[in-house]
């Protein structure tokens, strides 16, 4: 999950430099970032319901929640036409880079600690920054509208 999050980080970035940036490919990219984030979290739900860990599954499935919530406020604004380009990932404490570092974290203190503490917290965590996170870009995209509309009028 780390290592291929990792790649994911800079495949925007390599397609802009050699010039092969396309809306199928930032289409295709956000698609499979999704279908990725979901697997790996329904795997934790999934791992925590095996384990007898109701919170680590009840968790899994809020940071998932709260996940997909972040990336639709950016697709939804930007479909609106609110904050074009990568403008909207800059809104928010918890883009998916940090989540994918606090989920890595989580994970591997779990492994290493051998108790599922460490894994309860990054899921709460990220949960909960992905929720402040939505309603960030709801804010930052209510403070667009707002500007567009009192410009309008004059």
């Amino acid at each position: 999950m780390f290592v291929g999050g990792v790649f994911d980080m800079f495949d925007g970035t390599l397609a802009r430099a050699t010039g092969k940036v396309s809306p199928l490919g930032a289409f295709m990219d956000s698609v499979f970032d999704r279908w990725g984030e979901a697997i790996v979290y329904l795997g934790i739900v999934v791992g925590g319901v095996r384990a007898g860990s109701d919170a680590v599954a009840i968790l899994a499935a809020a940071a998932l929640g709260a996940a997909f919530m972040v990336s639709y406020t950016r697709a939804k604004s930007e479909g609106l036409g609110f904050t074009a380009g990568t403008g909207m990932a800059a809104i928010g404490i918890m883009p998916r880079e940090v989540r994918l570092i606090i989920l890595s974290l989580g994970l591997v203190v779990t492994g290493i600690a051998g108790s599922l503490l460490a894994l309860e917290i990054a899921l709460g965590v990220i949960a909960l920054g992905a929720t402040i996170t939505v309603i960030q870009r709801i804010l930052h995209v209510r403070n667009q509208a707002t500007s567009a509309a009192s410009t309008s009028i004059k």
